[in-house]
């Protein structure tokens, strides 16, 4: 029996760093929500607001 490798799909900009910030309950919510509201994930969501604020 051979073991198989998984290998994730391949992309030109791979995502390899992970930050981890502190925020309170109320930046959470608001976070969450708007994860929610615009079906994105709220690493899409703090990548856009850096590259707007860039």
């Amino acid at each position: 029996m051979s073991k198989s490798i998984k290998i994730g799909r391949q992309v030109e900009d791979p995502k390899n760093v992970i930050i981890k910030a502190r925020i309170d309950k109320d930046m959470q919510q608001k976070l969450e929500f708007c994860s929610k509201k615009l079906c994105v994930s709220k690493s899409d969501i703090i990548r856009n607001c850096i590259e707007k604020l860039y």
